[in-house]
């Protein structure tokens, strides 16, 4: 099945407040969001485990309280929530819609769930041009100076699902969770600028000296030639 037959939508996925450091805060999201991806999937289809094919594709991107008016809480933030880029399977729609309708709250209200506020989604339009919009504006947070101090220390980026190859090559739980997406987009997008211009390496950037700033064009198309790549 080709990836372009996905419907794409924009998810945003809010959390409870906590007290703690904003890496731990960042942490306590992803393991929240984790849980409530794994309660997505068992719902849109009987033995999910299984079925991989048929599993939400998603980018999803750490974000912060007023990154829109370029004014994030990170002095003192308050609680992350995740913007995604979902891409749902055909067969999987239905059900994915008649929760998106509900704003998921046979998951969120779940007594598992405690530390999810809400889910919210909406179908984008099928374009390059809305789907390039859609990860500029999730990735927001990413492009901003701000968030290379967090670089080295907690990943601000995050996909799923991970296939059956990355869970057999990981050690932990927080490994199998938790992947340096930037870095391995970053990568991706030099690897496909070298296949389309083979002639001009020198144009291609640095990767360790990469400034978020610098790599938007990078971050919003790689991740869309990945969406419509992944088989």
């Amino acid at each position: 099945m080709k990836n372009n037959d996905f419907i794409p939508y924009f998810v945003t996925t809010s959390f409870v407040p906590v007290d703690a450091s904003i890496k731990q805060k960042i942490e306590f999201c992803y393991k929240s969001y984790a849980k409530f991806y794994r309660h997505l999937t068992s719902r849109l289809m009987t033995n999910y485990t299984r079925k991989f094919h048929l599993h939400p594709r998603t980018f999803d991107f750490i974000d912060f309280p007023n990154t829109k008016h370029n004014r994030p809480h990170t002095n003192e933030p308050k609680t992350p929530h995740i913007h995604s880029a979902f891409l749902i399977h055909p067969d999987t729609q239905s059900k994915f819609e008649m929760m998106m309708c509900e704003e998921f709250q046979e998951i969120v209200t779940h007594r598992d769930m405690r530390s999810i506020i809400q889910c919210y989604a909406e179908r984008i339009t099928d374009t390059k041009d809305d789907i390039t919009r859609l990860v500029s504006y999730a990735s927001k947070f990413l492009q901003m100076r701000s968030a290379t101090s967090l670089l080295n220390d907690v990943s601000l980026m995050n996909q799923y699902p991970i296939t059956r190859d990355d869970l057999a090559t990981r050690n932990t739980r927080k490994e199998q969770i938790h992947r340096d997406i930037r870095r391995e987009t970053l990568t991706a997008s030099q690897n496909h600028l070298l296949q389309r211009f083979p002639t001009s390496p020198d144009a291609l950037p640095d990767l360790p000296s990469i400034n978020p700033h610098k790599s938007r064009f990078h971050a919003s198309t790689t991740l869309l030639d990945d969406a419509r790549e992944i088989s």
